[in-house]
């Protein structure tokens, strides 16, 4: 009786988590890699991908974890081939540090607030270290649409983590197609990096500062002009 009174209170609360819809975040999103980018894409490829995001806050952590959403097409990813094995460590990292901060938090809290013991700490820490590796690991990627490429993410706590917008296919790249196309070979509309801001700046800069000293050198001969002007007798003031 008591196996299936568990058993009733664990599958109770699965069909409560199976139900709840997602929530997307991009508190894990990584620009860092030529491979995935966001910028410099059409407005339609924009639309396509809220339209995507949308539809993520729409699903359940079980369509997307057991890959049986009807339109995301969502697979997991890192499990054969690819251009990378897994996402960046600094992610699993921060991760670790989210989790390892809450446990320590909670053993706080069970101690009034005393210390944690040493022991209990390292312990705490292994089992953050455990936790982060495994929710890295489930990892998985949603169709943004015909020829618009994917998305890449974390499924985590009923949250989709977005990581790496893929709008040219690069994690699994296709030969047929090209194989991997970065940025420069892929998009269609004129992007600005950080360092195009800069040089801009710095252009537009130079050019006030041109136009300051033209100004300035008018002026100085609009002064000229005013104080010999100033100084003639009244009546050659006329004549001129």
């Amino acid at each position: 009786m008591a196996g299936s009174k568990y058993s009733r209170t664990a599958e109770k609360d699965h069909a409560k988590v199976s139900t709840e819809k997602l929530r997307v975040s991009f508190e894990y999103l990584d620009l860092s890699l030529p491979h995935f980018f966001i910028h410099g894409l059409e407005a339609e490829h924009y639309r396509k991908i809220f339209d995507c995001i949308h539809e993520i806050t729409d699903s359940t952590e079980d369509q997307i974890v057991q890959q049986k959403h009807p339109s995301l097409e969502a697979k997991s990813i890192f499990n054969k081939g690819g251009e990378y094995k897994r996402f960046p460590e600094d992610i699993e990292q921060r991760i670790f540090q989210k989790i390892s901060g809450i446990q320590k938090r909670a053993a706080e809290s069970e101690n009034d607030g005393a210390k944690v013991e040493e022991d209990a700490y390292v312990m705490a820490r292994a089992q953050a270290e455990s936790q982060a590796k495994s929710i890295v690991s489930r990892a998985f990627e949603v169709r943004v649409g015909k020829a618009y490429g994917r998305i890449h993410g974390i499924v985590w706590d009923k949250v989709f983590y977005v990581v790496w917008f893929d709008p040219a296919h690069n994690l699994y790249p296709d030969d047929r197609f090209g194989g991997v196309r970065f940025h420069k070979d892929f998009a269609r509309v004129k992007g600005f990096s950080p360092e195009d801001v800069t040089n801009l700046r710095e252009v537009h800069l130079e050019h006030c500062n041109q136009i300051q000293a033209e100004l300035e050198k008018l002026q100085a001969d609009n002064d000229e002009l005013m104080e010999t002007f100033a100084s003639m007798p009244s009546q050659e003031v006329k004549q001129v």
